[in-house]
């Protein structure tokens, strides 16, 4: 459902570019800076991004979130595609909880921007809310039938572990 899918690497060493050199609708953006650093990275997809094209819509998705598979052939998506530049769509997000089959509906998340243009907020350093749009939209879109699916905790052990590097962090 995307036509591009930008990426940035910071220095990875685990064959990521090899596997993405695979794809041709996939942008690798290099972050040549050695502190990690999210508001520099979500600023680094937008400008790429904003190279492609100035009437995009943003997607804003970690490696470990899908959305679900209505979103293709929803009206809802059909509807929120027509909304004016400036318009933030939220979505349910549903964490998938220690298997794929239970799940924690949580509150809506901003995954998606109609880019209007506005320059990039990468205030935070870590935990940063996504998007361009965060806090500062024209107008906000709920998507009901359409869900975030966010599978971190399906891996329990793996998720506490990130859980806990957060906690270092702070």
């Amino acid at each position: 459902f995307a036509d591009y899918i930008i990426i940035v690497d910071q220095h990875s060493e685990d064959k990521t570019r090899e596997v993405l050199a695979k794809f041709n609708n996939i942008i690798v953006v290099n972050n040549e800076d050695t502190d990690f650093n999210e508001g520099l990275r979500s600023m680094l997809l937008v400008n790429k991004a904003r190279e492609i094209t100035s009437h995009g819509i943003f997607l804003y998705l970690d490696a470990d979130e899908t959305f679900s598979a209505n979103i293709l052939h929803s009206p809802e998506w059909q509807t929120f595609c027509q909304e004016e530049p400036g318009t933030i769509g939220e979505f349910r997000w549903a964490t998938l909880w220690k298997t794929p089959f239970k799940y924690l509906d949580g509150d809506p998340y901003t995954f998606a921007f109609i880019d209007d243009g506005r320059k990039v907020n990468a205030g935070k350093v870590l935990q940063n809310r996504r998007g361009v749009g965060e806090g500062h939209f024209s107008k906000r879109f709920f998507f009901n039938e359409i869900v975030s699916l966010h599978f971190a905790w399906v891996n329990y052990e793996n998720a506490l572990r990130k859980n806990n590097w957060y906690k270092a962090w702070w």
